[in-house]
């Protein structure tokens, strides 16, 4: 059975903590932001988790 890749964007986008959860970047982040406030700015920074919806997605890119 050949070996099961890793899909690299995945691998670009998520990071697995120690415990296992899954985190994610907010979109929107990278530019055009001058309309928002910077409270608004400043939660967007923050990463995520990844919700239960999308978990098994994820976890099946990754080959986790």
């Amino acid at each position: 059975m050949p070996k099961l890749k890793i899909h690299k964007t995945a691998v670009k986008r998520f990071r697995v903590t120690k415990r296992g959860k899954i985190i994610r970047r907010p979109g929107s982040v990278s530019h055009l932001r001058r309309h928002e406030t910077t409270s608004g700015h400043k939660r967007k920074e923050k990463n995520r988790l990844v919700k239960n919806q999308d978990l098994k997605r994820v976890k099946r890119l990754l080959n986790l």
